[in-house]
């Protein structure tokens, strides 16, 4: 895939079953079953992040209106998952390692916002 074509992984926020990702080409939505259908080539650490119906719904109200400008070193596929995250009050910091899925995905486990995760192979 190369560098900038998520060759350190790819991270994508999943709200009320749909999917959003975030990219060169800016923002994407579909359905969270097409999305895991079309990506399915990768493996995958789904981080399940209990939210409130009020919180669930700022959170999708976010990344819907997600309009930034992508940059591969600050603003790339972890900054809708982050600040959106933060807009409904869990805060994971703002390490620079945040900026990478790995760290991102790091950040999550240590913060203890998750109440369990889901790993999936790549095919």
């Amino acid at each position: 895939m190369g560098v900038g074509r998520s060759s350190q992984g790819h991270v994508s926020t999943t709200v009320k079953g749909a999917t959003y990702s975030f990219g060169p080409n800016g923002m994407s939505s579909e359905s969270a079953a097409d999305y895991a259908a079309r990506n399915e080539f990768r493996g995958s650490v789904i981080s399940n992040i209990p939210l409130t119906p009020k919180q669930d719904g700022t959170l999708q109200d976010f990344l819907k209106n997600y309009n930034e400008d992508y940059n591969f070193l600050t603003k790339n596929c972890t900054a809708p998952a982050k600040d959106g995250l933060r807009s409904v009050g869990v805060d994971l910091g703002d390490s620079l390692l945040n900026n990478l899925p790995v760290g991102l995905g790091n950040s999550i486990i240590d913060s203890g916002a998750a109440n369990g995760y889901t790993f999936t192979e790549g095919k």
